[in-house]
């Protein structure tokens, strides 16, 4: 990728141009230029995607512009989607090839791509822009939202758009996530409205967020989490009532805090893997959405271990028991979010997959959800599942 070396420095503007003209095409008749797919695609396949990086504006600009061809070629795609993508993708192009022009329009039209972007190319921030657009735009990743009110120096601006965006949230495990970082930052100003218990303050939180899950939260934070360390005893202090936020509002706080995987959180994300807490909200185009918010970020979690952390905590843990429990009742995010991890050590997987073949009924194949997902698990270690005579064996896949 001789672009990305200083000494091609033209190489790496014509690459960008050619992007960003294609796009822009694309974008503005609704309908990719002829031949650009197909030399995307024989592109796409000649370069090492290891060595992409979101850290470069030209590798983060090819990445979008692969989610946009392949929201694109999906046979019941959203236009709208396609869109975004596209819209996203000319950004960090536009950058590359013209960034005095590419920062004066960002004085005025924001998207969420613009905070990489500006992460890579430094200098002014255009921060009123993108504060509208985080207002505007509830959709934004709220991982995002919390880096950005993180990076702020003026607390008071930070707190009003903080209340601004919180209480904008349709999702609640959104909600959730907002708050733990303002447990994290100001675990001060959660106990005064603790204190202050409903009476109208400095800041409102959505009503969602009670003062008897503030009361829990903040007593867990001081008595249960010590040096980024969680203490076993946090499920003492969780009541019923408030498990589903409670185990949440943790993996939040780990997450946040990036706290060392220790005895305590294994023990969180073991609870996690098996809570099937649901919550179903609408899209824009009125579609419902369901989420299974503590399932699929214990994935997410997981998916981010260190090679040799993740092996010791599958040998260890109950995590793969309670994910072969529940693999009937996980949502296909939460299922893809945890098996992904899970199978990254064949060895230990396939082990605990063959203990849990005889638990497989096979009178109704077609209809059996649990064989369904058994298959898939073997399927993502290279194995097949075979049924005879009502009983299910594991092979070894075939090479083609």
């Amino acid at each position: 990728m001789t672009y990305k070396h200083s000494q091609d420095e033209r190489a790496g503007r014509d690459v960008a141009d050619y992007f960003y003209s294609n796009l822009s095409l694309w974008y503005d008749r609704n309908q990719p230029p002829a031949d650009f797919i197909g030399d995307f695609d024989r592109f796409f396949a000649a370069i090492e995607h290891d060595l992409l990086s979101p850290a470069d504006l030209i590798d983060l600009g090819i990445m979008q512009t692969a989610e946009a061809i392949q929201s694109f070629m999906i046979d019941d795609g959203s236009d709208r989607i396609t869109l975004f993508y596209l819209g996203e993708a000319r950004m960090p192009f536009f950058a590359r090839v013209d960034e005095d022009a590419y920062r004066q329009f960002k004085q005025h039209e924001f998207l969420e791509i613009d905070f990489q972007i500006f992460e890579i190319i430094h200098g002014d921030f255009p921060h009123y822009a993108a504060q509208q657009f985080l207002l505007e735009n509830e959709w934004v990743d709220v991982w995002l939202v919390l880096r950005y009110l993180d990076s702020l120096d003026d607390f008071e601006l930070e707190l009003d758009l903080f209340e601004q965006i919180i209480r904008k949230r349709d999702a609640y495990h959104e909600q959730l996530i907002l708050f733990a970082y303002l447990l994290v930052v100001e675990p001060d100003l959660v106990r005064a409205l603790i204190e202050k218990n409903g009476a109208p303050s400095g800041l409102n939180l959505p009503s969602d967020i009670s003062i008897p899950l503030m009361q829990t939260a903040l007593r867990i934070l001081e008595e249960c989490i010590e040096d980024g360390e969680l203490k076993a005893t946090f499920e003492e202090l969780l009541p019923p009532e408030l498990e589903k936020e409670g185990l949440f509002l943790l993996l939040a706080l780990f997450e946040i805090t990036h706290a060392h995987l220790g005895p305590g959180w294994v023990r969180l994300l073991e609870r996690a893997a098996s809570n099937l807490w649901a919550i179903h909200l609408s899209a824009d185009d009125e579609e419902v959405v369901n989420y299974q918010p503590i399932a699929e970020f214990a994935g997410s979690i997981i998916s981010l271990l260190p090679d040799d952390d993740l092996e010791h905590v599958l040998r260890t843990s109950l995590l793969l028991p309670i994910f072969f429990e529940h693999i009937a009742g996980y949502n296909p995010e939460a299922f893809h979010n945890l098996i992904m991890p899970l199978a990254a050590v064949p060895e230990i997987f396939i082990h605990e997959l063959e203990m849990h073949l005889p638990e497989i009924y096979t009178e109704d194949v077609e209809d059996d959800v649990r064989l369904q997902r058994m298959r898939m698990a073997a399927q993502s270690v290279g194995h097949d599942l075979l049924i005879k005579d009502g009983r299910v064996t594991m092979v070894r896949r075939m090479e083609d």
